[in-house]
């Protein structure tokens, strides 16, 4: 090896362990590591990628929040947040209103998904929400609109599922989530799990909206 090489590998070495150390010590003091059990945030992420959540005690709203169950101590769920303590929200012909305001949304197009509970293909839409400030994927079945029990002055975080036809993993299930209870807010795709289909385009360190 001459000298050049033998100083690019030098380089190339101590790069490699920076990132390595700089890497533990995210890892240990901010960052968890989350591997999704389900399909609920489908179609930002799926059942079996691994997540990075960012350890916070600061959510803003329309972010997605790793939150302790309100009903079964020691497991955790994954939700976006649709509203924040004293907000009102409701469904109106199956369309999301908060505070009064329509969320507003464009549909960008279909695809067949196995379901995971019943492994079934089934038809979804998909398209992007804006939700306050952060513009974002969600999906849906056709002829099943979203419905939600009206909320006068959430006393907690409402959680909602991007896959609006995933049913008994968010605040329509369990209600409202203690803003103790949560942990971070999740902000990368680590890694895909393989179930997105492929017109969605996941990849590796894609950032989450």
């Amino acid at each position: 090896m001459d000298s050049f090489g033998a100083q690019l590998f030098k380089l190339l070495l101590f790069v490699g362990a920076v990132v390595l150390v700089v890497g533990g010590i995210l890892r240990w003091q901010f960052v968890d590591v989350v591997t999704v059990g389900n399909d609920a945030m489908g179609p930002t992420f799926f059942g079996g990628d691994t997540i990075l959540v960012w350890r916070t005690n600061e959510f803003d709203h329309a972010r997605i929040l790793l939150c302790e169950h309100p009903q079964t101590p020691g497991t955790f769920v994954l939700g976006r947040m649709l509203a924040r303590p004293g907000m009102n929200l409701e469904t109106v012909r199956g369309q999301l209103r908060v505070n009064g305001q329509m969320v507003g949304y464009d549909l960008a197009g279909e695809f067949q998904f196995e379901d995971q509970r019943s492994h079934a293909q089934t038809g979804f839409s998909y398209g992007r929400e804006v939700l306050g400030e952060v513009d974002h994927l969600f999906m849906v079945q056709p002829n099943r609109p979203l419905t939600i029990r009206p909320v006068r002055g959430a006393t907690g975080f409402f959680l909602l599922s991007d896959n609006r036809a995933w049913n008994g993993a968010d605040s329509r299930a369990f209600g409202v989530v203690s803003p103790a209870s949560c942990h971070g807010v999740a902000f990368m795709r680590w890694s895909p799990g393989g179930r997105a289909p492929a017109a969605l385009g996941h990849g590796y360190l894609d950032l989450l909206d």
